[in-house]
C-alpha cells in the first residue's frame, strides 16, 4: 500500500505505474480486504462486489429520497428505478462504476449541514463519504466532483442566503477528497505513461451520447433488441423504457406545482442533471469549443488529464442520481393519484408494487450473461505448477487485440499463482503487446527468435507458457522446457553481451511490426536492407554504452537523385541530424552522456517532412515514408 509496487502490479507487465492511470479501486481494495484474506476467489470477490454494488446503492438512494420527499412509497420506488435502470445495467462488466453508495449519503448529510449551523463534524463526515467514494471510482470521480461542486454552488444560490460562513463551509467540504486524491493525481499527471495516453477527438467522441442512442437498446433487451436496435456497444445503448421516462415527464409537471423551498431544491438536482446529459455528448467534433459542446469542451481542453479520459456517456450514470428526486416525485404524484381512487388499501398497495415491477421489467436489458472460459491443457498444468519460481511470464499465442477479453482469464490464473504477467486486458494495449501479436503473424526465423528471447528477459520475462501444442515464436532449441507447456529463457545464452554490430530483423536488434519498419528485403545480411513505411520509426537495440561512445548508420536515401536528412533519437533524446547519402555509407551519431547502463534502447528515425518520395516506374506513389534504407549499425 505505501511501497512503489502498489502502482507496478503484475498485469500489463512490463509497462510502469500502471495503476496512476488505471481505475486504481484503493477504496474498494480496503473495503473488502476482509473477504479478500478469507479467500482468494476472484469470481466470489467480484460477484460480491456487483451483488452490493446494487443492495447498498440501492438502499443509501432510498434513505436519502425518503430524506427529502418523507414518502417511503415514492422513495422506494425511486431508489429502485435508478439502481436498475438500464444506463446502469449495461455496465455489469465495470462493478465499480455501480458501487456508489457513498454518494447518496454525501447528499443526505449535506442536507443536514447546510441546515445546522453547528454540525461540523457533519461536514467532515460528508467529506470522508465524498472522498471515499472517489478513491472507489476514480475514474467516474472526474465526472462527479464537478457535478457536486456545480450542485452545491446552485443550491447556495438558490437558497439566497450563502454568506461566508457557507462558503468556508464548501472550501473544507472539498478539502478532504483534494487532499486525498492529490498524490494520486500528481501520479498520474507526472508520468510518461499518464501523458501517453491522450485521447483523440475522433476516438472520445465514439464513446460520446448521441441522439440516437436514447432510443437504442441493448441487444440482449428481451423486449426490444430487434425494435429499438441502433447503437452497438460503447457503453452507449441508453433507452430508459418508455415507463421510467413517463414517470420522469410526470416528475417534472409536479415540479412545477411543488412549494418554494421544495421547487428550489428539486430544481438544484434537475439542473445538474440537465448539465451532466449535455457533458455525455462528448468534445466538439473538431475540438476548440463550441456552445453545443461546451461542458466537455472545457474537461477535454482544460482539465489536467481530461484529454486522457475517453467515456463522457458515464455522465449519464450521474445524471440519473441528480434525476432521481425528480423521477421519485413523479411516482409520489402517481401512487397520489392511485390512492385517491382506491384508498390507501391493500389493493392500492398491490397496484403501486405491479406499477413499480412493470417499471422494472421494462428497463432491465435481459439477463445477464457471462462468456464460458474454455481451459486448455497448459492452463491447468500452470494451475499445477505453483512451485515454479517465475519472474515474468508470458502466454503466447497473444489472441489479436479485437479478441483480448481471452486474456482476463490468464491474467486471474496468473494472479493466483503469483505470477508477474506480461499480457493483461483493461482496454488498452501496450506497445509490445500489440507487436507481439502481429509479429506471431508474420514470417519468423530462428534470429527473430533469439532476438526476442533477448527482449524479453531484459523486459524482465523468463517465461513462456504455451496454450496450444507448439507455436512459431517458440523453439524448443534455444529454450529450457519444464512441462510439456512451460519454457523458461536460459539466461546464459540470451544475456547482453557486447555486441558491435547490429543486422535488424537478421542479427541481433529485434524488428517488431507496428515500428515503422519493412521486413528485410534480401536473404544475406550484409546486402539486406530494411525501408520505412512510417515517418517515424523505431528500432530496439542492445546498447552498452560503457564500452562504446559511437553509433555509425549504414543507411542511403531513398529520394531520387538526392540526400536526405535524418535525425535520431535514443529513448527520446535527440543525437542529432545527419545527410544520408544517395548510396549505402555509414553516418556516426554520438551516445548521449547520460547512457550508463547496458540495455535494450529505443533507437528512433526521423526523416524529413514534408515526406515526398519519387513515384515508381509504373507511375504508383511510392509507399516508403522515411528517407531512407537502413542497413546495419555499427557501435566504436
Amino acid at each position: 500500500m505505501f511501497t512503489g509496487d502498489l502502482w507496478n502490479p503484475p498485469f500489463f507487465y512490463p509497462e510502469k505505474n500502471v495503476l496512476a492511470y488505471s481505475d486504481h479501486l484503493i477504496g474498494l481494495g480496503i473495503l473488502f480486504l476482509p473477504l479478500r484474506i478469507l479467500s482468494d476467489s476472484p469470481g466470489l470477490l467480484a460477484n460480491t462486489i456487483l451483488f452490493l454494488a446494487f443492495l447498498l446503492t440501492g438502499l443509501t438512494t432510498y434513505l436519502w429520497l425518503k430524506d427529502l420527499l418523507a414518502d417511503d412509497w415514492a422513495s422506494a420506488a425511486g431508489a429502485i428505478g435508478f439502481s436498475f435502470a438500464g444506463w446502469r445495467m449495461i455496465q455489469l462488466s465495470h462493478p465499480q462504476l455501480l458501487f456508489i453508495p457513498f454518494l447518496p449519503l454525501f447528499l443526505l448529510i449535506y442536507r443536514r449541514t447546510d441546515s445546522d449551523r453547528t454540525s461540523y463534524w457533519l461536514l467532515w463526515s460528508a467529506s470522508a463519504l465524498l472522498a471515499l467514494q472517489t478513491l472507489c471510482t476514480p475514474s467516474l470521480a472526474i465526472y462527479f466532483i464537478p457535478l457536486v461542486a456545480m450542485w452545491t454552488l446552485l443550491r447556495g444560490l438558490l437558497s439566497r442566503r450563502a454568506g461566508f460562513e457557507h462558503w468556508g463551509k464548501q472550501a473544507l467540504l472539498f478539502s478532504l477528497p483534494i487532499g486525498v486524491n492529490l498524490p494520486l493525481a500528481f501520479r498520474y499527471w507526472g508520468t510518461a505513461e499518464g501523458t501517453s495516453f491522450s485521447r483523440s477527438v475522433a476516438e472520445v467522441r465514439s464513446f460520446s451520447a448521441q441522439w440516437i442512442d436514447w432510443i437504442s437498446a441493448p441487444r440482449a433487451h428481451w423486449l426490444y433488441s430487434d425494435v429499438l436496435d441502433f447503437t452497438h456497444g460503447m457503453e452507449r445503448e441508453l433507452f430508459p423504457g418508455f415507463i421510467p421516462a413517463a414517470v420522469l415527464v410526470t416528475g417534472g409537471v409536479s415540479l412545477l406545482f411543488c412549494a418554494g423551498s421544495q421547487k428550489r431544491n428539486f430544481s438544484g438536482f434537475l439542473l445538474v442533471a440537465l448539465i451532466a446529459l449535455w457533458a455525455s455528448g462528448g468534445p466538439s467534433e473538431k475540438g476548440g469549443f463550441t456552445l453545443l459542446r461546451l461542458p466537455y469542451d472545457l474537461i477535454y481542453n482544460l482539465v489536467p488529464g481530461g484529454d486522457q479520459v475517453r467515456v463522457p456517456a458515464r455522465f449519464v450514470l450521474l445524471a440519473g442520481l441528480f434525476l432521481a428526486p425528480v423521477y421519485t416525485l413523479g411516482w409520489a404524484r402517481i401512487f397520489q393519484v392511485i390512492r385517491g381512487r382506491w384508498g390507501n388499501g391493500r389493493r392500492a398497495g398491490a397496484a403501486c408494487v405491479c406499477l413499480v415491477a412493470v417499471a422494472l421489467l421494462e428497463s432491465l436489458p435481459g439477463v445477464a450473461f457471462y462468456e464460458t472460459v474454455s481451459r486448455s491443457a497448459a492452463t491447468e498444468m500452470a494451475l499445477s505448477s505453483k512451485n515454479i519460481e517465475v519472474k515474468g511470464a508470458i502466454f503466447l499465442p497473444i489472441p489479436p487485440v479485437k479478441r483480448a477479453y481471452e486474456e482476463i482469464d490468464r491474467m486471474w490464473l496468473a494472479r493466483r499463482n503469483g505470477f508477474p504477467l506480461f499480457n493483461g486486458y483493461s482496454g488498452h494495449f501496450p506497445r509490445v503487446y500489440v507487436n507481439l501479436a502481429e509479429l506471431q503473424e508474420q514470417p519468423v526465423s530462428a534470429n527473430t527468435r533469439r532476438d526476442l528471447y533477448a527482449f524479453l528477459l531484459h523486459q524482465g520475462i523468463d517465461t513462456i507458457i504455451l496454450d496450444s501444442p507448439e507455436h512459431k515464436l517458440v523453439d524448443a532449441s534455444l529454450l529450457t522446457p519444464v512441462t510439456p507447456h512451460i519454457y523458461r529463457i536460459p539466461r546464459q545464452h540470451f544475456s547482453l553481451r557486447r555486441i558491435d554490430h547490429v543486422i535488424p530483423g537478421q542479427g541481433i536488434g529485434l524488428l517488431l511490426p507496428r515500428t515503422g519498419w519493412s521486413y528485410p528485403e534480401h536473404g544475406e545480411p550484409l546486402s539486406s536492407w530494411i525501408w520505412s513505411v512510417s515517418a517515424d520509426a523505431r528500432l530496439r537495440v542492445p546498447i552498452d554504452p560503457t564500452v562504446h561512445r559511437t553509433m555509425g548508420l549504414r543507411v542511403r536515401s531513398l529520394y531520387a537523385g538526392a540526400a536526405a536528412s535524418l535525425e535520431v533519437l535514443i529513448n527520446g533524446i535527440s543525437l542529432g541530424s545527419r545527410v544520408a547519402p544517395q548510396f549505402d555509407s555509414f553516418v556516426f551519431y554520438p551516445l548521449p552522456e547520460n547512457l550508463t547502463r547496458p540495455t535494450w534502447y529505443d533507437v528512433e528515425f526521423r526523416g524529413p517532412p514534408p515526406l515526398q518520395p519519387s513515384p515508381n516506374q509504373d507511375g504508383s506513389r511510392d509507399s516508403r515514408r522515411l528517407s531512407i534504407c537502413l542497413y546495419e549499425i555499427r557501435f566504436e
